[in-house]
This record gives structure tokens, sequence and C-alpha cells, in this order.
């Protein structure tokens, strides 16, 4: 598996993402066709096919909309799954939303995505492949419902400035490089129960200072804590990681020399995004309200709140952080 992930990697580094998955371009009519050769179907922009079970599998879409709404049927049966590459190197979208009738996102579904900012996974998925999101630049963060459970290798890599994701509770392994080379990435909340961290999970996240790794988690080599220096593998400046006392994770931590404090329940800093009031890896309205909110009395924050309102670190929570994080999200001066 390691040995076809770096050829992969290599590959697209090498010849470029439009080389490595080249696009099939089929036409969309608005009227429904079908082919006897192929057993391929096309409505409006969707090309798909039926599978044994008669749901369908989107294969190919061919709009160049901003705002996509996937359908829930086509051709009147019941869409169960985004296919591999369906949605792959278009420039357009912009958001996305995934009907709950699907349960699988495919390999390369949504690779090189450029423009995509937004998209709205339901919790009927419980499936997601290899480089599902791989190099979609313009996600900064992504929320994965509690209903997947398995997801493969170099699901969010390459995400230029992706910051957070939620991984789901129900995760056991959080495979190899899901998070390769995700320079901005700053906060990764690991489920309780992940068994497993595969090697490379978090290689290059040279933003990414602190991180808490569950109790039962083993880790493969380079997962966590470092980054490439040309072609050498080095520790990350200023990263910590957050472990149980006789864990697998303080082994890993002693064994690649990678600085560790044992987790007692204490508060890790380095999780805090300072602005990111409601917590969703992202500073934008939502939190200016809130504090606005909190500044005027009409609703309080609680202490994470408080703490994470503070941007100016002068004790209090008053109008000039409300100037300050009103500043970031219109793009005057980053917090």
């Amino acid at each position: 598996m390691k040995k076809t992930i770096a050829i992969l990697a290599a590959l697209v580094m090498t010849l470029g993402g439009a080389a490595y998955l080249p696009m099939q371009e089929f036409s969309a009519g608005a009227v429904l066709t079908a082919s006897a050769a192929t057993g391929e179907f096309t409505e409006g922009a969707y090309q798909y096919n039926v599978k044994a079970d008669g749901t369908v599998v989107i294969e190919n879409y061919t709009g160049s909309e901003a705002t996509v709404k996937i359908p829930s049927t086509l051709g009147g049966k019941t869409v169960t799954e985004i296919g591999e590459r369906a949605f792959a190197l278009n420039r357009s979208i912009v958001t996305v939303n995934i009907p709950d009738t699907v349960k699988v996102l495919g390999d390369h579904a949504f690779f090189l995505c450029y423009s995509l900012t937004n998209i709205s996974i339901p919790d009927s998925v419980t499936t997601v492949k290899n480089s599902c999101f791989w190099g979609d630049d313009s996600l900064v963060s992504v929320s994965m419902p509690d209903s997947v459970t398995d997801m493969e290798a170099l699901v969010f890599a390459d995400c230029k400035n992706l910051r957070y994701v939620k991984l789901p509770a129900g995760l056991e392994e959080l495979p190899g490089y899901t998070f390769n080379k995700c320079p901005s990435l700053t906060r990764c909340d690991i489920p309780e129960g992940v068994k497993r961290i595969g090697g490379n999970a978090f290689i290059d996240c040279t933003s990414l200072k602190a991180l808490l790794v569950p109790a039962g988690a083993s880790i493969d080599d380079y997962a966590v804590g470092f980054g490439y220096n040309g072609d050498t593998i080095q520790n990350i400046e200023g990263f910590k990681m957050y472990v149980y006392q006789n864990s697998p994770a303080e082994e890993y931590a002693k064994n690649f020399s990678v600085p560790y404090v044992y987790y007692e329940g204490q508060p890790i800093p380095e999780f805090e995004t300072k602005g990111d009031i409601n917590d969703d890896g992202k500073v934008n309205v939502t939190d200016v309200s809130k504090i606005a909110a909190h500044v005027k009395g009409v609703k309080s924050l609680d202490s994470a709140g408080i703490s994470k309102s503070d941007v100016n670190g002068d004790g209090k929570v008053n109008i000039t952080d409300v100037s300050k994080i009103a500043a970031q999200v219109k793009g005057i001066k980053k917090l």
C-alpha cells in the first residue's frame, strides 16, 4: 500500500494532476439518453450507470454551475454513489450539496476542484475513497459526518488552505497520507476510537503545532510531527504531541524524538483558533455576530469562547476585539 501511494504521489508531482487523471469528455443533453453498447445513461449534466441493485452511480458531471445540488434520483432511480473522477478537474464548482441518498464518495471524486469552497456531506455517507478531495485548494474546513466509518488514503492530500477537518466519531483508522502536504492545517481532533494512524498521515502539515493522540492509537512511521526539507524528512519546528502515559503514542514519540507531554485533561492552547468563536474552523461573520452579542450583553460566551474572542490578548473582550475580527473577515488585516 505504501509503495502504491508513493508511486501515485510521484506521478502527480512529476506529471501533474491532469496527466495522472485524464478526464473523459461526454456530451450532456437535456434529454435522457442511453447507450446500449456501454450501458451508460445521460440526464442533463450527469452521466451515470445503473448498478445491479437498481441504484445509480454518477460517473461524470459536465456542468459549469458554481453551486451544484446533486440530484437524489436520475432516470427515476436512487443515486447512492458519486463515482470515480465524477467531478474531478471541474474549475467552476464552488458549493456542492450531496443528497442524503448517497453512501459512497468514490476515488478522486472531487480531485483538483480548485474553486470548491463548501461541501455538504450528509450522514448517509459511510465511505470516502482514495484522494477524494486531493488538491482542493479553496477548502478551508470540512465536517465529516459520524456515519463515515471507512476513509481511504490521501483524502485531503495537497489541500493548501485546509485548516480544520471534523473527523467522524466512528473512525477506527486514519489512513496514510490523509493530510499529506496540508500546510495550513492548524487543528485536527482525532476521535478516541481511532486504533491506527497510518504512515505520513500528517506529513508536511507545517502549521499543525499540537496533536492529541488517543490512548489506544498506534502510529506508523513518520505519521505525526514530520515534514520535508528538500528530500530529507525532519521534525516540524514547534510541534508537540499530547499523549497518554504508557500509550503507543508515547513510544512513538520516544522512538522518533518527537517532543511530547502527558495529557491529563489540561487545555491545549494550540488547539484554539483565535477569532473562531463557534469552533467551525473558520473566522467569519458568524463569529463577529457572536462576540458582538457578548459585548452588548445580549448573549454571553462560555469560557472557551471568551478565550478565543480576546484576540489582542489584553484579558478583556470588548469592541476592540470585535473590530479586529471584523477586519480579518473583510480581508483588511489578519489576526
